[in-house]
């Protein structure tokens, strides 16, 4: 007979709404942060969402002193989700960044999430019409051969009209890395009740310049981060060869962030 005991797993992260919703949430661990939240949110509904990988139902906000905060199950409820920490819904609120990321700079394009065979995070394809561009949110660990073929899928004619982007858990393939100079990266921050993307372009060095994501840009031969404007500026033939025309005008430079530190003003927004 299954045990009626509480559920004790530490689930951070849940849907609002239902259990297809994409609005994902980090539950504030501390009491007395939870206890504004919800006077802020009393009608906010939380779900193990189908998007999460998780069982479609409804979650409990449980408020402790002094442990951590988290979501538990109805104790009667077994779900087998194996992902449960806060970077549990990156794939979700990568989903949101990119949405916001293309109104911000006027572009139409479709997301689309992807499985892979681990789960619905695994990737996320943006096909982006006004820039002939497609990016790939690599976020889960891809094997280089495994990398030939999605590529071959993505663009039979030309690898380079895709820009991947590898999460942190991946290691970029080299023929990529040094064909082009550089790689990019993806990883998150918390803050407050989401995670916020930064954007890492990786150098064969190892090296990797951070940049917010809603600082990044889109032009027709790729995506721009001003460290990828550096480096191309670096590989050009003489330094008195015209330079190529710029889609806007790089942003500041950003060094990666302390942690707590504010990472984006596209997340702090969604949560006024």
């Amino acid at each position: 007979m299954p045990s009626l005991s509480a559920d004790h797993r530490l689930v951070q992260t849940a849907v609002i709404g239902d259990k297809k919703s994409d609005l994902a949430i980090i539950l504030p661990m501390g009491a007395a942060e939870l206890a504004r939240w919800r006077k802020q949110h009393p009608n906010y509904t939380y779900w193990c969402g189908i998007l999460l990988g998780g069982c479609g139902e409804p979650l409990t906000d449980r408020l402790y002193y002094p442990k951590v905060c988290h979501f538990a199950h109805h104790p009667h409820h077994r779900c087998t989700r194996t992902a449960n920490g806060e970077d549990s819904a990156d794939h979700l609120f990568a989903k949101r960044a990119v949405h916001q990321w293309l109104d911000s700079q006027r572009l139409r394009g479709g997301v689309h999430l992807r499985s892979l065979g681990l789960g619905p995070g695994d990737a996320l394809d943006v096909d982006v019409r006004d820039r002939g561009r497609r990016l790939r949110f690599q976020l889960s660990p891809v094997e280089h051969a495994d990398w030939r073929r999605i590529a071959r899928e993505l663009d039979r004619d030309a690898e380079d009209s895709v820009d991947w982007v590898f999460g942190m858990k991946s290691t970029p393939p080299h023929d990529l890395l040094y064909r082009s100079g550089y790689t990019f990266r993806i990883r998150f921050e918390t803050q407050g009740a989401e995670r916020c993307p930064y954007i890492g372009t990786q150098r064969p060095s190892g090296e990797i310049e951070w940049t917010p994501f809603e600082e990044c840009w889109l032009t027709p031969e790729g995506l721009r981060t001003p460290a990828v404007e550096e480096i191309l500026a670096e590989r050009r033939p003489s330094a008195s060869a015209p330079s190529q025309p710029q889609s806007q005008k790089p942003t500041p430079r950003r060094r990666e962030p302390a942690a707590g530190a504010h990472l984006s003003r596209t997340c702090a927004r969604h949560w006024n």
